[in-house]
């Protein structure tokens, strides 16, 4: 599974390396240490020149002289050398340069919000960076696709809860490779149609036909209860 680190929500926000280390890193933290060996954290080139607190940018704090000098960055340096490792998703990016994706009505195109968007969906935010809603929605041509966004480790408790689900049923689906949500997307064997549940209301499934085209949503038994959207794909 594939998380995006969000470059945009370090903008400033911290009044100083201690504001940074209390109010940033250290809410983040449970979160890094809370994934699995196979969650990869994708990241932005851009992430690196990005202000912590004014004149000071996140490399200069966790990898060049301060990552030195202070005791906490020093002891988690295996959790916060992530943000300085592949992957990089521009190396491979997923999001089209001929769309223009916007959030809040803000045109976000070559960020990782829109990246989150065409990938798993599930983005990880720094606190009081301006994203502070647990799903925010990214919209291109006309289609709304909501990103779970991870701020704080009450977010991460309910996005890797383990709900009973009718897609545990391995006579009628199997698992595949794919995510969305942070939760794996299962193919109906009758049908070879994907399904995953929606993870950010945990009241329905998304359907989508073997061309994952968008087919509508499903109830909790497993009914189908809503006509798709136009245009949309998995």
């Amino acid at each position: 599974m594939e998380v995006l680190l969000n470059e945009l929500s370090v903008n400033q926000q911290y009044t100083s390396i201690e504001d940074f280390l209390d109010n940033g890193l250290n809410v983040m933290l449970p979160i890094l240490k809370g994934f699995s060996d196979d969650v990869s954290i994708c990241k932005s080139y851009n992430l690196y020149e990005r202000e912590v607190t004014n004149g000071l940018t996140l490399h200069n704090i966790l990898v060049a002289d301060y990552s030195r000098t202070i005791d906490e960055i020093k002891r988690y340096k295996i959790f916060f050398s992530k943000f300085f490792q592949n992957p990089y998703w521009e190396d491979n990016p997923y999001q089209s340069k001929e769309v223009i994706y916007l959030h809040n009505q803000q045109n976000v195109s070559g960020t990782s919000i829109a990246e989150a968007s065409e990938r798993d969906q599930v983005l990880l935010s720094f606190n009081n960076g301006g994203f502070n809603n647990n799903s925010l929605e990214v919209t291109k041509e006309a289609i709304t696709i909501n990103v779970i966004n991870l701020i704080n480790n009450n977010d991460l408790e309910d996005f890797l809860r383990d709900d009973e689900s009718i897609l545990n049923n391995e006579i009628r689906f199997r698992r595949t490779s794919l995510f969305r949500q942070g939760k794996t997307v299962y193919q109906e064997i009758s049908s070879n149609n994907y399904w995953y549940l929606d993870n950010l209301h945990r009241d329905h499934y998304e359907v989508f036909n073997p061309n994952r085209e968008h087919l509508g949503t499903a109830n909790m038994e497993g009914t189908m209860i809503s006509n798709a959207i136009n245009g949309r794909k998995l």
